[in-house]
């Protein structure tokens, strides 16, 4: 008939009909594409068949295969509401599509709490690509044959290398970075892991990266992680304190350019004269926020605050001298 097209004739037109009811398959005996008989595609009698194409169209949004390859965008199953808080979500933070959804339902689909959480908590970098092999063979240049970690001897010759000198902060922000638990010494894990995580697989890129390891102790939200590692980091094997000389040093360390503190040289006297014992996790902790909000001449120090013993003792040593320097400058 004009205008009407004539069906399909043939294996073509047989394969045509048999998709549409999803019969074409692959039969296990076959090395080719093939029809199969209604008896050999019955799928309440044969749970390895597949069932026909009309009952997968008909299957619910629900029963969709979820996860990495599912068919259909993230997105699509959202709400409309959902959908534009995603996309006002990436406006302002720039993240991609499924960190906004991952962060909006960890606050309930509250998008300010998503935003700040955000923030505050940004999603873990990947860490660069970096040749292992050649991490590896850093690692068999400076470890101790006989213990399998790398001590004093090692660690010398590997900041030799660095040309860097052993007690330059960036080897605390590198420490840190390893996650080393005792000074002087680095284990094959920490050693390995630090590198890795910074991308650095020859001393010609890690030397490279020592200005940018200074800077971290510059930055407002990293500087505390590393004076909360750098006292973990300074104590000896068994011990729970710090010795006193340790704890100044790592002070002198940390307690400079942007961090400096004004009374830094009286407090080391004042140990030095006064106290001379080990320095607890509580003096050192609390030592930092004193820093940062008591004022040089104590006006705003409250006694009945909740400071250390150690600290408090400070205060009473220094106040005389505050008194003395006060009455000076008015007459």
């Amino acid at each position: 008939m004009t205008g009407v097209h004539a069906a399909p004739r043939g294996p073509i037109a047989a394969n045509v009909r048999a998709n549409e009811y999803g019969l074409l398959r692959t039969h296990p005996s076959m090395g080719r594409r093939a029809i199969l008989s209604g008896s050999q595609c019955r799928p309440r009698a044969n749970p390895t068949c597949w069932a026909p194409l009309r009952e997968r169209r008909s299957r619910p949004a629900s029963r969709l295969p979820r996860g990495p390859f599912s068919p259909l965008p993230t997105m699509i199953r959202l709400s409309r509401a959902q959908k534009e808080e995603v996309k006002q979500f990436r406006t302002i933070t720039g993240a991609v599509e499924k960190v906004a959804i991952e962060y909006l339902k960890a606050e309930g689909w509250n998008l300010q709490n998503a935003i700040g959480y955000y923030y505050t908590s940004p999603p873990a970098m990947p860490a660069p690509k970096v040749n292992r092999k050649a991490i590896e063979r850093l690692w068999a240049k400076y470890r101790d044959p006989q213990q399998d970690v790398m001590q004093a001897e090692g660690i010398g010759n590997f900041c030799e290398d660095l040309q860097v000198d052993p007690s330059d902060a960036a080897l605390l922000v590198l420490s840190w970075h390893m996650k080393a638990e005792v000074m002087s010494e680095f284990s094959k894990d920490e050693f390995i892991g630090g590198l890795t995580q910074l991308g650095c697989d020859s001393i010609e890129k890690l030397r490279k990266r020592l200005p940018d390891l200074r800077a971290e102790l510059n930055d407002a939200e990293t500087f505390p992680k590393i004076y909360e590692y750098a006292y973990m980091f300074a104590r000896e094997k068994g011990q729970k304190c710090v010795h006193q000389p340790m704890a100044i040093a790592m002070w002198q360390l940390l307690f400079i350019n942007s961090h400096h503190w004004e009374l830094l040289g009286e407090w080391i006297n004042f140990l030095e004269n006064h106290h001379n014992r080990a320095i607890s996790r509580d003096t050192w902790t609390q030592l930092l926020d004193f820093k940062k909000t008591v004022f040089s001449d104590f006006s705003n120090f409250d006694p009945s605050g909740a400071w250390p013993y150690l600290i408090d003792e400070f205060v009473e040593h220094m106040m005389p001298q505050q008194s003395e320097q006060e009455g000076l400058q008015v007459h």
